[in-house]
């Protein structure tokens, strides 16, 4: 999947982790990309107190979401806009707030997808008369629209974080100036936002196209593309008796504050300072949202860690077409075991003999006692031997034998949304293309974003100098990694932790994902159309032959000067005189 990132070459962000973990790092940090293991002496916690020092207002920082967010410092702004006529963003007035972590840009669709497919956020709804941008690759990075407050809550909690405020939404967007748009005075065009007439079918644009039209603190697409949710109830007349320290809405009301503007807005309409509202169970085509971090996240003794940009799943067959509803003669077969030994070791084996007629490329052949391992025999294309835990001697084994339909030549596959192909693989791998903010001669440091390069031999505060790929780069000195076991690196609901990769990666226990319009079949282990078909299988259940009882032979040792000793003998000794049949 390619999705365009035209907006990467113009942005410039310096991305440095303020988060300082209170694990206790060597006196010489050891460098992050290498693979030696930390000793015990550089992974003992200390006592001392987690510092935070407050980055500079419009700092980057890569999110656990892969999302960037950046930061608005504590102070004033003016809030609203003065009118003459009766208005509910009048009257301006001064409002103080402390400094937040906020998404650089709008959730994407394919952000919500991964919440989608981990089962914590239900899919957004597809307005009739709108094309489904949502299921369309090419708007992966666009904006997803058609979820209501609710589920735009439930994303924020699920990456830590909440729906922005209306303050907060108005000072990332506006900044201090009082500007009426987050660019600044001049009016409203094409190269700034997407609005109203921009495109030749009005839609959402991907997130950062427009950085002419970033915000003093560099949001992106904070006017035009879509409205966004806030957190606050909406009431008319708010600003009249809105609290000049941290707003937070009225204390209940019937609609929520939604802010911005969209594709579809008129030049007229796309102020910074305007405001609407939209009940919080309805979503529209227009409609999106960011979040803001939760403030206690920002001390906390724990790492940031992306999810990661791939999440892959075998596929057997995973682009042949089934041959539709065809009826499938299971197998028949005649199935023998036997019972061998090898230095006192018995296990079992068991060969397989084909009906004539039977393609034995078409067969699957499973036990559910254990593992199972059948070849063909090389003497005979309708004889398997079989081999495996599942042949136990003496027990009972199931033998399933499916005939799989026979498959046209491969094809291409479609995998599902934002996932590619790869053919070197066989596998639909997570595509997600995730616009990475880093021009020369800063450094993308997988596992740690956007990194800058030194500056006259020195690094940001809280940074020191690594090497990666042959280039100086700075890297936070607490590190992606955490070096200790009081530092634990949290995921977002559904997603583990992937030590060798540090990233939050999909548990195992997730089944393979499967093209669009195919469902993974537990029978056959493979992805085919539509619903799994019932299967097409011969089950056989025998007793496992059991090994032949050894027969030994009782012999006395010993004469008149020792004590004469009987034991019993395996095999029996040729021409000794024994004492009758034994088992040993």
């Amino acid at each position: 999947m390619k999705t365009e990132n035209r907006f990467i070459t113009r942005i410039v962000a310096i991305l440095t982790l303020f988060l300082l973990v209170s694990c206790n790092l060597p006196s010489s940090p050891p460098d992050p990309l290498s693979t030696e293991q930390p000793t015990e002496a550089n992974t003992a916690a200390t006592e001392e107190a987690a510092v935070f020092a407050e980055p500079a207002g419009g700092t980057f920082m890569l999110w656990t979401d892969n999302s960037y967010v950046v930061y608005v410092p504590a102070g004033e702004f003016d809030m609203g806009k003065d009118e003459t006529d009766p208005s509910d963003h009048a009257p301006a007035h001064a409002v103080t707030l402390g400094g937040f972590w906020i998404q650089q840009a709008e959730v994407s669709n394919a952000m919500y997808a991964l919440c989608v497919s981990l089962g914590v956020c239900t899919p957004p709804t597809h307005e009739t008369g709108t094309p489904n941008w949502y299921t369309d690759p090419e708007y992966a990075n666009a904006p997803v629209v058609g979820v209501d407050w609710f589920q735009a809550e439930a994303y924020c909690e699920w990456i830590d974080a909440r729906l922005p405020t209306e303050a907060e939404w108005e000072k990332a967007a506006r900044g201090t100036t009082g500007d009426p748009y987050p660019w600044g005075d001049a009016e409203p065009g094409c190269t700034l936002l997407n609005f109203a007439d921009c495109l030749a079918e009005p839609a959402p644009e991907v997130v950062r196209t427009y950085p002419l039209g970033a915000s003093p603190y560099n949001l992106a697409d904070t006017a035009g593309n879509v409205f966004e949710w806030t957190a606050d109830w909406y009431a008319e007349d708010y600003y009249t008796a809105s609290p000049s320290s941290n707003p937070g809405g009225p204390a209940s009301g019937e609609a929520r504050v939604v802010r911005g503007s969209s594709y579809l807005t008129s030049a007229e309409d796309v102020g910074i300072f305007l405001r609407t509202s939209q009940d919080p169970e309805t979503e529209r085509a227009d409609l999106g949202f960011r979040c803001v971090l939760n403030g206690e996240l920002l001390t906390e003794d724990r790492p940031v860690v992306p999810a990661c940009t791939t999440l892959s799943f075998e596929l057997i067959y995973p682009a042949h077409q089934w041959p539709g509803q065809e009826p499938v003669t299971p197998p028949g077969a005649s199935i023998k075991t036997y019972c061998i030994e090898d230095n006192g070791i018995q296990y079992g084996t068991a060969v397989i003999e084909l009906e004539p007629g039977t393609d034995p490329s078409q067969l699957c052949i499973t036990s559910p006692n254990g593992g199972l391992t059948c070849t063909p025999d090389a003497n005979d294309p309708l004889k398997f031997n079989c081999g495996g835990s599942a042949i136990q001697p003496g027990q009972w084994v199931t033998f399933d034998l499916c005939k799989i339909p026979s498959l046209p030549p491969f094809e291409q596959p479609v995998c599902p949304i934002f996932y590619t192909f790869i053919p070197a693989t066989g596998m639909c791998e997570y595509g997600l293309t995730i616009p990475v903010l880093c021009q020369a001669p800063n450094v993308v440091v997988p596992g740690y974003g956007c990194q800058p390069a030194p500056v006259n031999g020195e690094c940001p505060v809280g940074s020191y100098q690594a090497e990666y790929n042959g280039s100086p780069v700075c890297v936070p000195a607490s590190g992606a990694k955490c070096y200790s076991q009081f530092c634990m690196a949290d995921c977002p609901e559904g997603l583990v932790f992937n030590e060798g990769d540090f990233c939050c990666d999909y548990p195992e226990s997730v089944d393979p994902v499967c093209p669009q319009g195919y469902t993974y079949d537990s029978t056959f282990q493979m992805c085919r159309p539509g619903m799994p078909a019932q299967a097409n299988c011969t089950s056989v259940t025998i007793l496992a032959a059991s090994c032949p009882a050894k027969v030994g032979c009782w012999i006395t040792t010993g004469g008149a000067a020792a004590a004469p000793v009987t034991t019993c003998v395996y095999p029996c000794p040729a021409g000794v005189g024994n004492g009758g049949p034994c088992n040993p």
